[in-house]
Formats: structure tokens, sequence, C-alpha cells
């Protein structure tokens, strides 16, 4: 049986970055069939100009949208995953990279072998504005792989990052629009795909998110951050209809232990 797998690259002025994402996914060993769909959501630098050089390189496999207008980063995924016509979806977010030539291929050949999982993500690299880095998944190396459920990740977002995700495009598919009039990040994702079946998790670090001080997210203190989850935490729990009640309870605890703590030390 053949397979085909769509890239799938999200972008907003990102053009100090998107030729190294770009590069990544050109170094990879992968010998399915394959699409790269580019959708920018209506970036005002020269991101665009700079992935339309690689036409050249990829042919008709490279295809490029651009909204008009911006969507924001919700709306724009709703877009960019209907325009995904593969059997499986790898997202690679335009500020991000992959440095492992086997990254598409091992998480592939993982779905494909493993019909319970609805998704699978790998190790993911935090890099820090001083080069420092960390692992953001804090999971055994010693391992084939783990597998996660909807609980598991409930009460924890231990993926906290799409471009370490491929999913089983069917499970995208059967996501609720409705989902897309909130505003979700990866984490309630990720969340509803996991009704569709397990979660995979390979231990090769083969993803690398720089933290960047001017990012939507990472250019937030601590506190903010948590301030938006807990925000989301309700309403997310509303629209899995309250299925998964306690496990929300229990991240909130933890989020107000750790606002309690960052009030301590700032006094």
């Amino acid at each position: 049986m053949s397979y085909k797998l769509s890239i799938l690259i999200i972008t907003y002025n990102h053009e100090k970055y998107i030729q190294k994402a770009i590069e990544s996914v050109r170094m990879q060993k992968f010998f399915y069939d394959y699409e790269i769909i580019v959708a920018d959501d209506c970036s005002n630098d020269n991101t665009i100009n700079i992935v339309s050089q690689y036409k050249a390189i990829f042919g008709d496999k490279l295809k490029i949208f651009s909204n008009p207008q911006n969507l924001g980063i919700t709306k724009n995924y709703e877009s960019a995953f209907s325009k995904c016509s593969g059997d499986f979806i790898a997202v690679l977010e335009g500020d991000d990279y992959w440095n492992s030539d086997m990254k598409l291929k091992l998480q592939m050949d993982f779905l494909i072998n493993h019909p319970e999982c609805s998704m699978v993500f790998n190790k993911i690299i935090a890099v820090f504005p001083d080069n420092s880095n960390t692992a953001i998944q804090q999971f055994p190396d010693n391992v084939a792989y783990l597998l996660f459920n909807t609980s598991d990740l409930v009460k924890n977002n231990f993926i906290q990052n799409f471009s370490g995700c491929m999913y089983r495009a069917s499970a995208i598919r059967n996501i609720d629009s409705s989902l897309y009039n909130m505003l979700v990040y990866d984490w309630m994702i990720n969340i509803v795909v996991s009704q569709y079946g397990l979660i995979g998790y390979l231990p090769q670090p083969m993803s690398v998110h720089p933290v960047l001080v001017s990012g939507t997210w990472s250019g937030r203190s601590e506190l903010e951050q948590l301030a938006i989850v807990l925000n989301c935490l309700d309403k997310y729990n509303s629209f899995l209809n309250y299925r998964y009640n306690s496990e929300f309870m229990e991240n909130k605890d933890t989020i107000y232990r750790r606002i309690n703590e960052i009030k301590k030390i700032t006094g």
C-alpha cells in the first residue's frame, strides 16, 4: 500500500528563520510520496519570497498559500489542515527546524506500524537566546517508544510544540470545526486528536524550537503564560463536555501552586 505525507509549514513573518526550516525538510531521507504545504498568514516581510525560491527545487510538490488578510494562528491552522491531501500530516512551524534527516521516515514508519496511534511526537530541544538548550520532554532515553493517552496529556502538556508532531490525517479531519472558533494552541489540538488513538513518543531528539525573546508565547512572562493557560483550561474542559474534568482540575491545581511560588519569590 502506498502512503502520502503532507508536510505542513506554518509561517508568519519568519524571514529570519524560514530558510533553515525548509532546508531541514530538504535534507530528509524520505522515500514516501509527499507534498509541502506552506500556509502563510499574510506576512509583511520577505517570507513568501524566500519560500518561492524553493519552487525550482521541489517543483509541484511545493504548494504556497498566503492569506490575503491575517487570520490568526487558530484559523490559519484550520485553513492549512484543509489543504493537506496526505494520509499523514507533519507540522513544522516556520521558526523551528528539524535536526535529524530521519525525522519524517521514523515517524511515518511508526504510525504505519502502530495503527492504534493517532499521532506521534519526538523529543524536542528548546534552544534559548544564550545558546543553552534543554529537552522539553523529560522521558527516559532507553526506550524504543512510549505510549500516552488523552488523560495523560490533559494532566500535563508534555508535547508543547507542533514541530515535533506527525498526525494521522483522518484524526485531523475529524476535528469539529467549532474548535477553531476558540483560541487553541498545539495542546488542545493534540488532546482532540488523541480521542482517535494513542499518542506515540520517540526518544530521538529530532526537532529544535528556538525560544525567541520576541515570540508571541516565549516573549511573555511565566505569570502571563500561566494566566493564559488557566483561561484556556475551563474552555477546553467545556468543549470536551467535562469528560476529563478531574484531569483538568489536577492541572489547574498545579498551575495555582506554581503561581503562588512565583509570587513568593518576586514578593
